[in-house]
């Protein structure tokens, strides 16, 4: 680093630390709100840093996708998600909008349960609450309330800030699916750092959360016969880093405990419009692939013909290619592959689909 470049990141630093900002409600997303975000990967990235006046350089990232979050209308879900979440509904469930949701691990049994996720939010002046799940099951909108409300965010948040909460649902699937999801979650969350943080897209003036989320999940199912208590226990880490009127993280690193360690599943940043997400997130691609977690083997499968099978890790190379497949179905050896996360790239005659695959 050349003394012309330590001097410029010293007044960008002393520029910014005298003025912690302070994030509330008004931060966050309302009804049919929009944001666009890029997808980086990069296993090596330091998200331990941290602290007062810190500076937070990640200018260097690449993006590899982009998507568009939004808030979405609660009125446009259906029937029976208003019963439960809307205007006359008690109060606590009274939310605010829904937003679709990858967190939950139904991929472990994705070849059986055909579901779309969303999580239902309510934002308070002084907290922003998570009220319960949407699940779309064949087209129909089945919503569950959370029997324990889970806290993501109390308002305001200032610099060493902290809050601990904890979250208990029970999806039972019937009659859509013979199955059974109960999800105990404990969160605890602490403002561990603010200052300026460089991305891609700029410089921002931040506080930097930490979320611990652990989990013990229990998934019950029953096909064709085969029916048992599927225990499903992780802990996770969101490392976000919060700025005025952004709606959402300006960046965000999320991470998963796997044997002892934390392995980075996803980067992601606020960005203008680069034209990376065109094709990503076609919801007509029908795809299945399973095990996952996978050992040795992984079978894919498809409403289309498979063109093309890229399997990267978390630093965006190609570890397992497979090309010329020409059918719906095909299997491919992860034998090879190291435990950790890895993000597949199935190219079918429909478009493109990224999935997330977790090798043991």
């Amino acid at each position: 680093m050349t003394r012309l470049t330590l001097l410029c990141t010293f007044l960008i630093v002393q520029l910014f630390s005298f003025a912690q900002p302070v994030i509330d409600s008004a931060d966050f997303m309302s009804t049919n709100d929009t944001a666009r975000v890029s997808i980086a990967m990069d296993q090596n990235i330091d998200f331990t840093s941290t602290g007062p006046n810190s500076f937070w350089d990640y200018s260097y990232l690449e993006a590899n996708s982009q998507r568009l979050e939004k808030a979405f209308d609660l009125s446009g879900a259906g029937f029976l998600v208003n019963v439960q979440f809307g205007p006359n509904a008690p109060l606590d469930y009274q939310s605010s909008y829904y937003r679709p949701f990858d967190g939950l691990p139904f991929d472990q049994l994705g070849q059986f349960l055909p579901v779309n996720i969303s999580r239902v939010t309510k934002v308070n002046s002084d907290s922003l609450t998570l009220t319960g799940y949407i699940i779309t099951v064949d087209g129909n909108d089945v919503a569950f309330r959370s029997d324990t409300i889970e806290t993501g965010y109390q308002f305001p948040m200032n610099y060493q800030d902290s809050w601990s909460s904890r979250g208990y649902s029970n999806i039972d699937f019937n009659p859509f699916f013979n199955g059974i999801f109960i999800q105990y979650r404990q969160r605890q969350s602490v403002i561990d750092g603010h200052g300026t943080l460089e991305t891609p897209f700029g410089l921002f003036n931040t506080l930097r959360v930490h979320h611990e989320i652990e989990e013990q999940d229990s998934l019950y199912v029953d096909i064709s016969g085969f029916s048992q208590w599927i225990p499903i226990n992780r802990t996770n880490h969101i490392y976000e880093w919060w700025s005025s009127d952004e709606l959402r993280p300006v960046m965000q690193i999320q991470t998963e405990e796997i044997n002892g360690n934390e392995t980075v599943t996803e980067i992601s940043y606020r960005d203008e419009y680069l034209g990376l997400d065109a094709g990503i997130t076609d919801e007509s691609i029908e795809l299945s692939m399973y095990p996952n977690p996978a050992k040795t083997e992984l079978t894919i499968e498809t409403g289309s013909n498979i063109q093309r099978i890229n399997i990267y890790n978390t630093s965006g190379e190609v570890v397992s290619s497979a090309e010329d497949i020409n059918s719906t179905s095909t299997t491919i050896s992860v034998n090879e592959l190291s435990s950790g996360v890895y993000l597949v790239y199935t190219s079918t005659t429909q478009g493109l689909n990224i999935s997330k695959l977790v090798v043991e």
